[in-house]
């Protein structure tokens, strides 16, 4: 099935119809839909519990990734393999707000890239976990193949791969 934008609205109708059935998403939509939408919710959670604990963190753009993250680690958009970070046929991700670490990291946790009791370390003494890149240990995090401490590297770095 094709979409163009010169049949915008019939083309519109016949993809909620087939996205969303009869009225609502259809039963498995709806249900993946609402664990990522639940999972989406947990990392917002820990966020702000890390970043309280310590007074530190960019909460605001950990929130404003929360939702691309969760769909691109737990909506099977990414490849990767917790028990082998470096496997060679991973996706790599390249986060070039850096800054934005802090929702990254309860990511990483639940699906097993570390244990989750480390987030409770995040920004104190010995931790892998800070809030700023750079001079930081994020580069021994496992699942964290680069963050950009300056908006904007990403690109450069993601061509030069």
């Amino acid at each position: 099935m094709s979409f163009s934008l010169v049949d915008g609205e019939e083309n519109c109708q016949t993809l909620k119809r087939t996205v969303f059935g009869n009225g609502g998403l259809c039963p498995m939509l709806s249900q993946a839909y609402q664990e990522l939408e639940a999972t989406s919710l947990w990392v917002r959670r820990k966020v702000l519990e890390m970043a309280v604990a310590v007074n530190s963190g960019h909460v605001s753009t950990a929130m404003s990734q929360t939702d691309l993250l969760v769909a691109l680690y737990f909506g099977g958009i990414l490849n990767y393999d917790p028990e082998n970070p470096k496997w060679e046929g991973r996706d790599q991700l390249i986060l070039s707000k850096g800054h934005g670490a802090i929702g990254l990291y309860p990511i990483l946790a639940k699906l097993g890239f570390f244990p989750e009791d480390i987030l409770n370390r995040f920004c104190k003494q010995g931790s892998p976990l800070g809030s700023f890149v750079g001079g930081n240990s994020e580069w021994q995090v496992p699942g964290v193949d680069y963050l950009s401490w300056s908006m904007g590297h990403g690109l450069p770095v993601a061509v030069g791969k």
